[in-house]
C-alpha cells in the first residue's frame, strides 16, 4: 500500500516508522525541518500551498492519503485565527482536492475537543459542539470532508496521544509522557487536573488503528465513516501518578489541580471529552483491551 502522511510530528512520524515496519510504502511531508526515517521518504510540501499540494500528490499517486498536519499550538490558533484557519480548514480542503483527482483515500485526524467536554463518553453521532478556535477549524474541516464528494474517506477523532515522539526537532510540543518524564527527571513541581477527563492514547496503538483503516479502505470501492479512537478514560491527575509510579518519579511533584483554579491559557479547555470507542473496537479498527493505558510498553531510556 503506497501512503501520503501529511506532517511529521508525532503522530506522522510514529505512523510512517510502523507503515514502513508493515512493508508499506510511506512518504511523508514537511514544511522546514526534513525528518530523517530510515525507509520512509520525505517531500517538502506546505498544504496551504494549492498548486505545491496537488502536484505533490499527483507524483506520488498515493493509495490512501493520512492527513495529521495541523496547527495544533491552542494559544496560537486563539491569537492568530487566520493562520488556523489557513493550516487547518484550506489546507485540508487542498489536499481533498488532490485525492479527489487522484483518487486516493483520505483519512482526516480530527480532535475530541469538537465536543464541550459537559458529559463526556462521546459517540461518533453525538452533536459536536467545540470551545476553542483549534477544535472549530478541525471541526470545520470534517465538514468540509463530508461534503467533498470523496468516494473513499475517514474522519479519526482521538484524544491525546502519549509516547515518544521519533523525531528531536525541538518546535516537536511534548507528549503528557514527556512533560510528566522531563518533570521528574528535573525534580519539577506539576500541576494536572482532575477534573479533565480524556482518553488518552498510545502512539502505536493510533498507528495501528489508522493503518487498520487505510487498509480496509485500500479495498474497498466507496468508504465513509467516523472513528472515535482513545484509551481508557482518565483524568489528567490519574495519568501523572500511574506515570509516577510506573517510571519511579517523586509522586510529591505532582500536584492536583482544576481547570477552573489553574487554567492560564487563553484557549477555553473542556473538561471532560472522553469518547465511546466501541464502534471502532466492533469495525476491527480499534483493539478491545480491558486498559488500554499501556505504560507496559514504554521505556524512559531516552529520559534517564
Amino acid at each position: 500500500m503506497k501512503l501520503l502522511i501529511t506532517g511529521c510530528g508525532r503522530i506522522a512520524s510514529n505512523l510512517a516508522w510502523h507503515a514502513e515496519r508493515q512493508g508499506h510504502a510511506a512518504t511523508i511531508t514537511y514544511r522546514t525541518n526534513e525528518p530523517n526515517i530510515a525507509g520512509v521518504t520525505a517531500v517538502k510540501c506546505d498544504i496551504r500551498n494549492l498548486q505545491d499540494t496537488t502536484r505533490i500528490i499527483e507524483a506520488i499517486n498515493p493509495d490512501i492519503i493520512i492527513h495529521s498536519a495541523a496547527l495544533t499550538n491552542h494559544n496560537l490558533c486563539e491569537t492568530d485565527n487566520e493562520l488556523a484557519h489557513h493550516v487547518n480548514v484550506a489546507g485540508t480542503k487542498n489536499l481533498v482536492r488532490g485525492a479527489l483527482a487522484s483518487s486516493a483515500g483520505f483519512i482526516f485526524l480530527s480532535t475530541d475537543n469538537v465536543f464541550n467536554g459537559k458529559r463526556g463518553c462521546y459517540k461518533e453521532s453525538d452533536i459536536p459542539d467545540p470551545l476553542c478556535y483549534f477544535a472549530k477549524t478541525k471541526l470545520e474541516a470534517e465538514r468540509e470532508i463530508a461534503v467533498s464528494g470523496l468516494l473513499r474517506h475517514a474522519i479519526v477523532r482521538t484524544g491525546p496521544v502519549y509516547g515518544w515522539c521519533r523525531l528531536s526537532f525541538s518546535w516537536n510540543a511534548e507528549s503528557p509522557l514527556e512533560s510528566l518524564i522531563r518533570a521528574g527527571k528535573n525534580s519539577e513541581k506539576i500541576v494536572l487536573f482532575e477534573d479533565e477527563v480524556r482518553s488518552m492514547i498510545l502512539i502505536d496503538s493510533l498507528s495501528a488503528s489508522l493503518l487498520r483503516i487505510a487498509g480496509q479502505m485500500e479495498s474497498a470501492r466507496v468508504f465513509s465513516s467516523m472513528y472515535h479512537i482513545g484509551g481508557e478514560a482518565v483524568n489528567r491527575y490519574e495519568f501523572g501518578i500511574r506515570v509516577a509510579k510506573h517510571f519511579g518519579i517523586d509522586r510529591e511533584l505532582i500536584r492536583r489541580g482544576t481547570i477552573d483554579a489553574d487554567w492560564r491559557g487563553l484557549a477555553q479547555r473542556p473538561k471532560n471529552c472522553s469518547l465511546d470507542t466501541s464502534f471502532a473496537i466492533e469495525s476491527g479498527v480499534l483493539e478491545n483491551q480491558d486498559d488500554l493505558l499501556n505504560l507496559d510498553n514504554l521505556s524512559s531510556r531516552d529520559f534517564f
